[in-house]
């Protein structure tokens, strides 16, 4: 079957149009025009109304295709959401929940509707223009970098939940905005797919100063500028800036691990994903480089999800 959309033309009096279409190229609103079915288990109904959730879940069932309906309007789930997010950010949003999705990376991670409610109602609800500019800025600078970001902030967000912490409007900021001194790196070195020479490096690791000073120059909170200086500080003093892990916030020491597993189970201009077993491998041979409690919480908190695994 073609990858694209194949219309059928087929209408039987005010019976709406049915087309097949391939599971990521759904929308949210798109309405399914006959029942998904598998091993004789209905797992959803002809009329569903598709949500971002829904995907993710087709999508960890390997369904390639389904039949849907057009329809003229978008649902009430979704008119609600548009109202959280500005468009520019809730389309990108949702396509990189979508096109990122390998290894059920998100159907493990955002899998309960709870959980994508708990990240877009309450996680972004304060949006404001000046965080959207910085987030198209580094899109368009670094757009590895801008997936990273949301990434992280997808995880640690649901950590934080986990842990039965309140995520405010700061801690949204300080996760997304972590990474937006890289604008001031230049893109060759960002994109690089070699090692770095030592003078590249030294480069990289200004963006942690970069991303503070940037911050600061917009008045945002001292812990959303924190959180862009330290979060690449080591317990074992391998990291940058030098300055005491131990007196720093526990947000910022929770990014330090969030960051790390973040980058090794996503690509990488030099490398494929590491799996989410791996990650935590890694990290636990680094373990001396960040908080012990904390990287253990991580460790649960990354099984529990991975317990959750929607089966076929």
């Amino acid at each position: 079957m073609p990858a694209a959309y194949v219309y059928s033309f087929k209408k039987f009096g005010g019976v709406p149009d049915l087309y097949t279409k391939p599971v990521n190229w759904l929308t949210i609103g798109d309405v399914l025009a006959e029942d998904i079915i598998i091993d004789h288990e209905v797992i959803f109904t002809a009329g569903t109304v598709i949500t971002l959730n829904k995907i993710l879940k087709l999508q960890s069932l390997e369904i390639a295709y389904v039949k849907v309906s057009s329809t003229p309007f978008a649902t009430a789930n979704y008119q609600k959401q548009t109202i959280i997010f500005s468009d520019l950010i809730a389309q990108d949003f949702y396509n990189f929940l979508i096109k990122n999705n390998k290894n059920q990376r998100y159907s493990i991670l955002l899998k309960d509707n709870e959980d994508f409610q708990f990240v877009t109602n309450h996680a972004l609800l304060n949006m404001n223009e000046s965080v959207v500019n910085l987030l198209s800025a580094l899109k368009s600078w670094d757009n590895c970098s801008y997936k990273h970001v949301l990434d992280v902030f997808v995880i640690a967000a649901q950590w934080m939940r986990y842990l039965g912490m309140t995520v405010s409007a700061d801690d949204c900021y300080g996760l997304l905005l972590h990474d937006i001194g890289k604008i001031k790196v230049p893109r060759s070195i960002l994109i690089k797919n070699q090692s770095l020479t030592n003078e590249e490096y030294e480069y990289i690791k200004m963006h942690t100063e970069n991303g503070d000073c940037i911050l600061k120059s917009l008045n945002f909170p001292n812990i959303v500028c924190d959180m862009a200086k330290f979060h690449h500080v080591r317990f074992n003093g391998t990291g940058y800036p030098k300055t005491y892990p131990e007196v720093l916030d526990i947000r910022i020491k929770m990014l330090m691990i969030v960051d790390v597993f973040s980058a090794l189970t996503l690509d990488r201009p030099y490398r494929k994903a590491y799996s989410f077993e791996d990650g935590l491998d890694i990290l636990k041979m680094e373990a001396d480089g960040f908080d012990k409690d904390l990287l253990q919480q991580f460790i649960n908190f990354i099984k529990y999800k991975m317990e959750k695994i929607p089966q076929r």
